[in-house]
């Protein structure tokens, strides 16, 4: 049956796992270390206008409303 051959499958991957597990283990190693180096270069940006084109209509009207009331973040101290 296919249930058969697919934990056939499974248990001949777990054996041949163990029997390399230092050749795994130091791969993985050496992957996580190269990633870990790269980490530096990565760059979160989380504004939503990042999201928007530059002539998006919706960006257009929050720098027309900018400018009008300025920069109010509702998080920020009260503007009044």
């Amino acid at each position: 049956m296919k249930i058969k051959k697919i934990n056939a499958w499974f248990a001949l991957r777990g054996r041949e796992m163990i029997q390399k597990r230092w050749w795994i283990l130091g791969i993985f190693t050496l992957v996580f270390t190269i990633g870990l180096t790269g980490l530096k270069h990565f760059k979160v940006t989380a504004s939503w206008e990042d999201y928007f084109l530059e002539d998006d209509p919706m960006l257009v009207k929050t720098d027309e409303f900018k400018a009008i009331f300025g920069n109010v973040h509702a998080d920020g101290p009260h503007p009044l």
